[in-house]
């Protein structure tokens, strides 16, 4: 018993430390493990970043290699700059969906560009293919820009929303401000928290110029600017126990506001399938040449004829001139930034000293009349463009037309030639013939070729043609013993003396001079159309003073100078006046009035300076706009109806511009050859009739 107590001792002690030691490792495991889930647990309750901010991350890191691109660059500096408008207080997501936009852009172009290359061997069908590519790019840039920008206007409509429930609940501006930031999404979160951080702010005014620099639009420059008059001031509704003018005038903002989302969307519903519609007649072409030629092989000698290329050359301008307009026509506004641009690379290229003793030359001088015209006529237009400037776009648009057309019509000189020497083999070879038939009539075909184009090389005479036909013609089994071989040596000379008739005539130069002149005449022709909008934009100008001062009239503290930095702040038409208008203002507030309402020249910001003028001569801004309302209600009406016949006639230009290739395709590619081989053929029937 002893020794088995001894065993069982031994035993014991050896396992009760064992047994120890594993539940000491399984305590530790298990306290660990509890350590591990409250981590997990209180990550869990913390924003994790989602798909997309992975994206957005995975992007801003590409941005610095695209960057070192050489033509990319100009892409994603295009897009950074039009985004930088959307997004101006976020860097990092600018540059991440320029990003984004540039390699679908691109890899959209370079796939199209490399199917054109593998797929098809005709130049022509690739040519189509890099406009197809090049449109789409255009496209493509000005989709996402719209997406963006239509994207910022239904998120800052939501954030107005929000910060009109949260004021209701405290009617304190910062308080509300900053928990709507902390609510909203993270493209308008930026914004929404700045302009917390602005009213907290011990300099709050330099803060808010500041950010009216970097505000995405108009319509967050007014939030932000009467958010600070109300916490500076103070809502006078409700401390006269009226309605609330902040909130009046959050919902004047969201009214502005829905008239552009709708807008928007209406032309994008309207618009929607054109694009396709309009690429389509460019891949019609080369298979409508085919069927033609397969099922009437006569019909190849119109499309190898002049009258053929010159018809596939107008069908190209025909395609550029409809994606243009219908770009255009699609385009909900302009390029602002862009805008501010116009004519900066014409202004690099006038720095060089040459180029410039030309365009002086070609420029009116500055005492004669044509000078102040055309500073008038780019004047009335609100082009940044000075008159050296427009002549170089001028000059230089001439120079490209001329040179293009003169390069087009050289080439299809030489594309002629070669049809002339390799003709449409279908002619030929028919699906009617056997297969012996057929191969015989590949033998001649590229005997032909190769005789013609050896007697072109030799430079021979119209008198030793005959004879070298004749003798290369001897025994050639592929031709019909009973052909008349003076009859066939002559038709050969025919094709030789069809050859050396090719080319360049006088002419052809007095057509590349007429489409050079028309390319001269086109900034003249953009500067009218753009003269032409320019109402509607300075009316639309106007009704957003109105709102404005609309506005700030319910404040009893506001100055005359401070509304006129609104309007200066909003302004694009009509900013250097108003600009001047502020630069002299406190030396005589009566006659920078006076000269502002004689330099607007139009009538309705006319009437608007009159008031003000009327409320700077000491009577009260409420009283000098108590009808101001009113005038808003019309107004929007006006813009309202204005933006219905706008809608209506950009959708008729847009579905012209989209259905012209199709018809044209239609008509110059099939009809045309179709009336030109019928009256080739009758005037054959009319000389065989003829000598019968």
């Amino acid at each position: 018993m002893s020794q088995e107590l001894l065993l069982f001792l031994s035993i014991l002690i050896f396992i009760i430390p064992i047994g120890a030691l594993i539940f000491f490792i399984f305590l530790l495991r298990n306290s660990k493990n509890k350590k591990k889930r409250e981590i997990k647990k209180l990550k869990s309750l913390l924003p994790t970043p989602g798909k997309k901010n992975h994206w957005d991350a995975r992007l801003y890191r590409v941005y610095p290699y695209l960057r070192e691109l050489p033509g990319i660059r100009l892409l994603l500096n295009k897009l950074q700059r039009r985004l930088g408008i959307i997004y101006a207080d976020n860097e990092a997501l600018v540059r991440s969906r320029a990003s984004g936009y540039t390699l679908a852009i691109i890899g959209t172009v370079l796939l199209l560009a490399v199917t054109a290359l593998l797929v098809s061997d005709s130049w022509a069908t690739r040519l189509q293919v890099i406009i197809i590519s090049m449109y789409v790019g255009a496209f493509l840039t000005d989709y996402f820009i719209n997406k963006s920008s239509l994207k910022m206007l239904y998120e800052e409509d939501k954030l107005i929303l929000n910060q009109r429930h949260e004021y209701h609940k405290t009617y304190m501006v910062n308080e509300s401000m900053e928990r709507v930031a902390e609510d909203s999404d993270d493209i308008i979160a930026t914004h929404a928290q700045r302009i917390a951080d602005i009213l907290n702010s011990t300099d709050p005014e330099s803060e808010l110029q500041s950010y009216y620099e970097v505000a995405p639009n108009k319509y967050m420059k007014d939030f932000a600017g009467i958010s600070y008059k109300v916490a500076e001031y103070g809502d006078s509704g409700i401390e006269n126990g009226e309605s609330s003018v902040y909130l009046a005038s959050l919902g004047n903002i969201r009214e502005d506001l829905h008239i552009e989302i709708n807008r928007r969307e209406i032309l994008n519903r309207k618009l929607s399938g054109l694009v396709a519609v309009a690429v389509s007649p460019i891949f019609m072409t080369d298979p409508i040449r085919r069927w033609s030629e397969t099922n009437f092989p006569i019909m190849s000698e119109y499309y190898n004829s002049n009258w053929g290329l010159y018809s596939l050359v107008l069908l190209y301008i025909i395609f550029v001139v409809a994606f243009v307009v219908l770009r255009n026509a699609k385009s909900v506004d302009g390029d602002p930034q862009g805008a501010k641009e116009e004519g900066k690379w014409l202004k690099k290229i006038l720095k060089t000293t040459w180029i410039r003793k030309i365009v002086y030359r070609l420029a009116p001088k500055t005492h004669e009349l044509k000078r102040f015209q055309v500073e008038q006529e780019l004047k009335h237009a609100n082009s940044r463009l000075d008159v050296p400037s427009l002549y170089l776009w001028k000059a230089s648009i001439f120079a490209i037309a001329l040179i293009s057309a003169i390069i087009i019509q050289l080439l299809i000189v030489a594309q002629i030639k070669h049809n002339i020497v390799y003709p449409n083999e279908s002619i030929y070879v028919t699906a009617s013939q056997t297969t012996s038939q057929q191969q015989m009539s590949k033998e001649r075909y590229v005997f032909e070729s190769t005789m013609i184009g050896e007697i072109i090389s030799k430079d021979l005479e119209p008198q030793e043609i005959v004879p070298y036909v004749l003798e290369m013609s001897q025994n050639k089994p592929f031709l019909q013993l009973d052909i008349d071989r003076n009859e066939y040596a002559q038709q050969i000379v025919d094709r030789v003396e069809k050859y050396n008739n090719q080319y360049f005539r006088w002419y052809q130069l007095l057509i590349a001079l007429g489409i050079a002149i028309l390319g001269y005449s086109i900034p003249n022709a953009y500067l009218s159309i753009k003269q032409q909008s320019r109402r509607w934009q300075m009316q639309d100008e106007v009704d957003g003073f109105t709102t404005s001062i609309m506005m700030l009239s319910q404040f009893q503290r506001i100055s005359v100078y401070e509304i006129l930095e609104w309007m200066q702040r909003d302004s694009y038409i009509f900013q250097e006046q108003l600009m001047n208008c502020l630069l002299d203002y406190e030396s005589g507030s009566a006659e920078a009035l006076e000269e502002l309402k004689e330099t607007v020249n139009f009538v309705p910001l006319e009437r608007l300076v009159e008031r003000l003028q009327e409320a700077a001569d000491q009577l009260p801004i409420q009283e000098a706009f108590d009808d101001i309302r009113i005038e808003r209600n019309y107004a929007v009406k006006q813009r309202q109806e204005y933006y219905e016949k706008s809608t209506s006639r950009k959708v008729a230009t847009a579905q012209l511009a989209a259905y012209t290739p199709l018809g044209s395709t239609i008509i110059i590619y099939l009809f045309v050859p179709f009336i030109y081989v019928m009256y080739q053929q009758l005037g054959d029937l009319t000389q065989i009739t003829g000598g019968l």
